[in-house]
Formats: C-alpha cells, sequence, structure tokens
C-alpha cells in the first residue's frame, strides 16, 4: 500500500483514510437508494412518456 501511497503523493494515512472514507459514502448512497427503491415499489407514481405529454399539452 505505501507504493500506492507514494505514486499518488499522499501519505499512507491519507490513502487509507479516503479509501475508507469513500467506501461509507458509497454504502451509504447504496441504503438511500434502497430505501427510496423500496418506497418506489410501495407507491409506484411513475408515468409514461405519452402519459407526460399529454398531461403537458392538453392543460
Amino acid at each position: 500500500m505505501q507504493s500506492i501511497a507514494d505514486t499518488k503523493g499522499v501519505t499512507l494515512s491519507e490513502l487509507i483514510r479516503t479509501a475508507v472514507l469513500e467506501a461509507l459514502e458509497n454504502q451509504h448512497d447504496l441504503m438511500l437508494y434502497e430505501d427510496a427503491m423500496k418506497a418506489h415499489q410501495l407507491k409506484d407514481e411513475s408515468i409514461s412518456h405519452e402519459e407526460m405529454i399529454r398531461e403537458i399539452y392538453n392543460d
């Protein structure tokens, strides 16, 4: 790992800290996505493109 840090011009501590923070952010994003998808599946309010066009131009 030290050689990777050297290549990137950072300390080993900075490399590990950055990797851990990025992994945690990705995990958090995935949890938010999964929660949103569950909510969407429970109450799907999506419409087709054609329905959207009708709503826009018929109002």
